[in-house]
This record gives structure tokens, C-alpha cells and sequence, in this order.
């Protein structure tokens, strides 16, 4: 799968591995419950819905499991401009829903 995060369109993988490059990189953090366990505050939009520092995370995670060229973090982040988290928040979301919940209820949930 691909996410455009206004690079251009670039290959993801939302797989073991990605969930293991995050665990690593943040603390032992889980990134399927830091996308789909924050509730936010509760008014329903996206905006009050996501957890938008984990979706930076999870997307960067995807990015690396994808390409191991892909810098560490920090260095990822700073060169990253003009992000619309608006936009890139759904394309992680679908891609991690997709990678890790193939089929039944905790799919569809997400």
C-alpha cells in the first residue's frame, strides 16, 4: 500500500515488522493500541478522534518496515514539511487496519 504524506506517493508496510521498529523506537510503545485504543475527546470528528502523534509514528514505522533506507525518526521528521495530518491520519489509519486486522470484528471496529 501507499500513503501520501506530500512527498509523493510512498510504499508502506503495515507488518510485523513495522510493529516491532516502533516498539523499538518509542519506548517499548505499541503502535495498534496507540492508533486504535486513543478516544479523544469524544465529538466524533477526526479531529477529536485521532491520536496524531501516533499516526506520525505508526506512519514513519511503515515507511521504515517498507524501506530500510528510510532515516531514524528525528531525522525523518525534520525533513518532513508541510504535512496535512487531516488528510495523511486516514491513509495511516486504513493502511495499519488493513496490515493488521484482515478480517473480522477488530477491523471493523477501527
Amino acid at each position: 500500500m501507499t500513503v501520501d504524506y506530500g512527498q509523493g506517493p510512498k510504499q508502506v508496510s503495515a507488518s510485523l515488522l513495522a510493529l516491532f521498529v516502533y516498539e523499538s523506537q518509542f519506548g517499548g510503545a505499541d503502535m495498534a493500541r496507540d492508533l486504535f485504543e486513543y478516544r479523544g475527546g469524544g465529538g466524533g470528528d477526526l479531529a477529536s478522534e485521532v491520536n496524531w502523534t501516533a499516526c506520525v509514528k505508526a506512519l514513519w514505522a511503515m515507511l521504515r518496515a517498507a524501506d530500510r533506507s528510510v532515516p531514524p525518526f528525528e531525522e525523518w521528521a525534520a525533513s518532513v514539511e508541510g504535512v496535512n495530518l487531516v488528510d495523511v491520519a486516514p491513509q495511516v489509519l486504513k493502511a495499519a487496519r488493513e496490515g493488521f486486522f484482515r478480517s473480522g470484528a477488530a477491523g471493523e471496529k477501527a
